[in-house]
Parts: C-alpha cells; sequence; structure tokens
C-alpha cells in the first residue's frame, strides 16, 4: 500500500465533513495545517489498518469506505461498531500507554483513509490552543454518539436490528450478515430468520 498527499479535491471534502461533525468551527488555516499532515492510504476489502497486540499511535481518518472495530471474546469475534464518515479514530493503548492494541480496526469496503503520524498531531495540539479546543469538542460529540448509539442498540434483538437499519442502512447491504450478528449479539443464523420474519 503506498501513501499520497491529500488531493486538493479531498482536503476540501474532508474540511467540510470534519466542519459537519463537529460544531466547533476550526479556522481554515488550522485544519489544512492540520490534514497536511495526512497522507491518503486506499486499502483494499479486509485490509487491517491497526491490528489487535500492535503498537500504533498514529491517528486515521475514514474518508471512504466502510471500517469496523473488532475484539475477541474469547473464541468469538464481536464488532465494537462501524465507522461513519468522517470517523477520526486511534487505538487508545497504544496512543496514550505505549502499549499493544486491544481492537483491530479493518476495513469491510474498499476504503480511503488519511494516515497522520502520532508525532505530528501531537506537535500541533501543543503548538495550538484552537487545535486542541476542536480536538476535545470533537471527542465529546464523538463519546455523545456513542452512548446514543448504545441506546438505540439496546431492548430486544429485534429492535437492535431495525435500529441499526434505521440509523446505518449501507451497513446491511455492503456488510457480510456474520460480521452484522456480531454486532448485534446474535447468531447469523438467527439474524437470517429475523430478516426474513419482518420482510414477510
Amino acid at each position: 500500500m503506498s501513501e499520497n498527499r491529500l488531493s486538493p479535491s479531498d482536503m476540501a471534502t474532508l474540511k467540510q465533513l470534519l466542519e459537519d461533525e463537529c460544531d466547533y468551527k476550526l479556522p481554515e488555516n488550522v485544519m489544512e495545517e492540520f490534514l497536511s499532515f495526512g497522507r491518503v492510504i486506499t486499502y483494499g476489502k479486509w485490509d487491517n489498518v491497526i491490528l489487535e497486540g500492535d503498537i500504533n499511535p498514529d491517528i486515521y481518518i475514514a474518508m471512504e469506505g466502510i471500517v469496523r472495530c473488532f475484539y475477541w471474546d474469547g473464541d468469538k469475534e464481536k464488532t465494537a461498531f462501524f465507522s461513519t464518515l468522517p470517523t477520526l479514530f486511534m487505538s487508545y493503548h497504544p496512543y496514550f500507554a505505549n502499549a499493544p492494541s486491544f481492537y483491530t480496526f479493518q476495513t469491510c469496503t474498499r476504503a480511503k483513509i488519511l494516515h497522520v503520524r502520532k508525532a505530528d498531531f501531537d506537535n500541533l495540539l501543543k503548538r495550538s490552543h484552537l487545535f486542541a479546543m476542536w480536538n476535545l469538542r470533537l471527542c465529546q460529540t464523538q463519546f455523545y454518539y456513542f452512548e446514543l448509539k448504545r441506546k438505540l442498540n439496546t431492548g430486544t434483538a429485534k429492535d437492535r436490528y431495525l435500529s441499526l437499519v434505521r440509523t446505518l442502512p449501507h451497513i446491511m447491504k455492503e456488510v457480510p450478515l456474520s460480521i452484522v450478528a456480531s454486532y448485534l449479539g446474535v447468531t447469523p443464523q438467527y439474524l437470517s430468520v429475523l430478516r426474513k420474519e419482518l420482510v414477510s
């Protein structure tokens, strides 16, 4: 996989996506400086961006495609969440503690992802109060949506399935049932039966 500089068109698109995601408006020159540190990587389907056990402290922004975050619970694979665009993500164990990642971040489709080195990210945090404020607000926004997803994903398996169909319909179209089932906490067989019941 090669890493390429962000094109002007991708820069403009990503700036707009990030502005839409966070209600704290970062000055354009600071946003452009942040994004200019990044390199674009095009991943194939089922490529690992961050692998469980690796010490990868860098920051990533999903620009296109679907990325999932999963972990192992004994011999069962559990999907913690799927990306929505744009999703700024990192593995916090390596970032904060220089420890191996607990999660694996994996593409479910072909994906375009911006890769920013931790050193560049941290340096800008130290130099720019505005960038630090934007990151704080972005984190608060992500925590809010994380809680909202947990709220929407409570109830019966049917409730959780209907919530996923309402909020992330593209997941149902592009991600295999076995992975959707691991996100909903049901078996693929049960999910298949549930889908047939709701269609009929």
